[in-house]
């Protein structure tokens, strides 16, 4: 049976269990913290990279089950007085700046039905609707309901790995030229 990506929210586990995505959605959730405490979304492509994906493709279930995790955990009796927003919301394609269409059915059921928007009216109501996830009080408290941590060396871990990337392709593009150049005749 063939799932589609707008159909992992309805079928995608919650974070706890022990399946890849679900090892994957736990280290990803406390990025996508990271994210709305820095008030910054983040590409599919980079949040792929940090948790060590090859294919950027593959994170819908991981971000399913971060869903999956946040609607029970509103269901939840005594959880804070507010439910927290679907922080998946921010991981972004890099060409449109926009999630991508499997996190339309977490919005199912508001007062908007973001699946039929067009490209101008999703962008207004996600601009508001990260307004709520970067202003949500609770992230720190969300992650030790899961027994998450957010490591504070997170930051530094990144920024070191985009420096040595940024090195190792500045040395190749060095090489490269090196190689290409064709000697000159005296």
């Amino acid at each position: 049976m063939k799932i589609y990506v707008a159909e992992t929210s309805s079928v995608a586990g919650d974070i706890f269990g022990e399946k890849l995505y679900q090892e994957r959605a736990r280290r990803a959730l406390p990025i996508l913290v990271r994210q709305a405490l820095s008030g910054k979304p983040i590409t599919y492509e980079g949040l792929a990279w940090e948790l060590g994906m090859p294919n950027p493709r593959d994170l819908n279930w991981v971000l399913g089950s971060v869903g999956h995790s946040l609607d029970e955990l509103s269901r939840k009796s005594g959880w804070k007085k507010r439910a927290p927003p679907h922080i998946q919301s921010l991981v972004i394609n890099k060409g449109t700046q926009m999630p991508g269409p499997g996190f339309d059915s977490f919005l199912a059921g508001r007062d908007v039905d973001y699946g039929e928007l067009d490209r101008q009216q999703k962008r207004l109501y996600l601009n508001g609707y990260w307004a709520d996830v970067f202003a949500y009080p609770y992230w720190r408290e969300l992650l030790s309901e899961f027994d998450l941590v957010m490591s504070e060396d997170d930051r530094s871990q990144v920024i070191a790995k985009a420096k040595m990337r940024k090195r190792r392709r500045v040395v190749a593009m060095v090489a490269e030229k090196a190689l290409s150049t064709k000697p000159s005749r005296i």
